[in-house]
């Protein structure tokens, strides 16, 4: 005679039940592993917390501002054709506008006023991505920098979009904040490394130069030929902004790498 099958539901018991015996295996061993390491882990977690909430945020702070004002720009523009932003839209566009504006703010009176604290170990460990190479011993001036490099960036944007339409306008208010901004730069001088200072110098230059290149399109000059040789001016100053920014980038990455090789 033929054994009677085993039903398909008391299959399906015996599997889970199978299942269910690995899966607290696996939870204890995981569990002991973790009691074992339990103060690396902890460490490490604190760790990874500590540098996202403060140096981390800081940076993608640097980072991420131009985006949030070219957002803030793109939508103004656009509220001024449609007439309203509406719903969610509107929201986003208050919150980023008051993020916009009271970051630099912000960033500064909290150097001003923590200035005299920013060498000790707790605030270089929270806070060095704001003046971590910025000779902030020069004067409280120096530390301005930071907040002074968010606040260019949102007045690039912000000329930009307050005077679309009108190309003269932007590339005057563009080299006017621009011939500011190496005034400014070069009274200050915030950062220690000379190498650094004559970097962002030529940065500054070579922007200059594409402003004022990028007007000879415009009308202010009329002659096409003229036109067309600014052309090259032009390309030559970009061409030369990406070599000093590529070649930059890679001595600040091989210093990293010397000073980690000889720690």
């Amino acid at each position: 005679m033929e054994e009677p099958a085993v039903p398909e539901s008391l299959q399906t018991i015996a599997f889970l039940s199978a299942l269910g015996g690995v899966v607290l295996i696996l939870m204890a061993l995981v569990a002991l592993v973790i009691r074992q390491l339990r103060g690396r882990i902890l460490g490490a977690i604190r760790a990874f917390f500590k540098k996202l909430l403060f140096n981390g945020l800081i940076r993608m702070n640097s980072l991420q501002f131009i985006k949030w004002s070219i957002f803030l720009a793109l939508n103004v523009d656009f509220a001024r054709g449609r007439g309203h932003l509406g719903g969610f839209l509107l929201a986003k566009v208050v919150l980023v506008s008051i993020y916009v504006l009271s970051a630099p703010l912000v960033t500064m009176i909290f150097l001003l006023r923590n200035y005299d604290h920013l060498d000790t170990p707790e605030y270089r460990a929270k806070y060095r991505n704001m003046y971590g190479q910025i000779g902030w011993r020069r004067g409280r001036a120096a530390v301005l920098y930071y907040p002074l490099f968010l606040f260019r960036r949102f007045c690039m944007v912000a000329i930009t979009g307050i005077f679309s339409g009108n190309e003269g306008v932007q590339l005057q208010f563009l080299a006017l904040s621009t011939t500011a901004y190496v005034l400014a730069y070069g009274a200050l001088r915030p950062h220690w490394s000379r190498a650094q200072r004559r970097y962002e110098m030529l940065n500054e230059t070579l922007f200059m130069v594409m402003t004022y290149s990028a007007m000879c399109f415009t009308g202010f000059v009329r002659a096409k030929e003229a036109q067309f040789q600014m052309g090259y001016v032009e390309v030559g100053a970009v061409i030369l902004l990406i070599l000093a920014n590529l070649s930059h980038l890679a001595y600040v990455m091989a210093t990293k790498f010397g000073d980690k090789k000889e720690n």
